[in-house]
């Protein structure tokens, strides 16, 4: 094990062509873009039926559905999130939709995506209402990568709750990675946490939720918490009922003025130093530095 704490990265992939007009802090259309616009299965049909690839073992492969059956009920009664589908081969597609929504051990690292990433999730979509404040992508296709490279740069994965520390958590790996295929983003860090929220220790602060932006090696979360309940909940308008809800629902994540989207291809890196940057068409759209610890 090389590293006490490592951080997460989201790799949002839209099919693209590289455009050389993008510059920092607006799309190719010339619109500036909200870096930190909703991502959302705009269908809202659930259950995800995803595949994992034989090409874990049994013991990882048992991680990861239990990971599926913990975001699976994580609004009890209301909505299950994840099917688990047939195996699959490791054949993932790092630049276009394959129609599989897979988990895959990535054994050959993505080369725009820093190598001290634990994992990534990769959205395939469309950026809609781009320059209003109801801009959104909507989600068509979705993978998780683990980081399974090989050499100085590897990492190792603890799968048994034999005591023995042997790297980092899986389950917590993939729950968090399951958020992110969900269109949950990244919480701020405890250095930037809401004055709400001040009071708490950085321990308590990120139990808070699963989707805080890094993870030690000793650091175990294997089940959502009420900050990410609340998100989906919010997210896909479950439990709402009446009128006035369904409104809401219709309204909400929708196209304006028939605006027909863009397929564009966005990585936002999250890099060991803290640095994160999102990326549009091969530009850099938005830079900022996040204090991991």
């Amino acid at each position: 094990m090389r590293s006490l704490v490592a951080p997460f990265s989201l790799l949002i992939l839209m099919a693209c062509t590289p455009s050389a007009d993008v510059t920092e802090g607006s799309s190719a259309s010339g619109k500036t873009i909200n870096a930190e616009a909703p991502f959302i299965w705009a269908n809202k049909t659930f259950p995800k039926t995803i595949h994992i690839s034989t090409d874990f073992s049994a013991d990882e492969i048992s991680n990861i559905t239990e990971m599926g059956t913990a975001w699976k009920t994580a609004v009890a009664g209301q909505k299950t999130f994840f099917a688990m589908g047939s195996p699959g081969n490791n054949n993932y597609n790092i630049n276009d939709t394959d129609g599989v929504f897979g988990v895959y051990k990535a054994t050959t690292w993505p080369a725009d995506v820093s190598d001290d990433a634990l994992a990534i999730t990769q959205l395939f979509g469309r950026r809609y209402n781009v320059g209003t404040a109801s801009e959104y992508v909507s989600i068509v296709e979705a993978d998780i990568l683990i980081n399974y490279k090989a050499g100085s740069m590897a990492f190792t994965y603890d799968v048994l709750d034999n005591g023995i520390d042997e790297g980092f958590d899986l389950r917590t790996v993939v729950l968090h990675e399951m958020g992110h295929f969900l269109g949950l983003q990244h919480i701020p860090t405890y250095y930037d946490r809401p004055d709400a929220e001040s009071h708490l220790n950085r321990d308590d602060y990120k139990a808070t939720s699963v989707m805080y932006p890094s993870v030690s090696s000793t650091e175990e979360k294997r089940i959502p918490q009420l900050k990410d309940k609340n998100a989906l909940v919010n997210k896909y308008e479950i439990g709402g009922t009446g009128a006035a809800s369904a409104m809401v629902a219709a309204n909400r994540y929708q196209p304006a003025n028939s605006d027909p989207g863009k397929n564009v291809k966005i990585v936002i890196e999250l890099k060991a130093s803290g640095e994160c940057l999102h990326k549009e068409d091969g530009a850099v759209v938005r830079r900022h530095q996040i204090k991991l610890k």
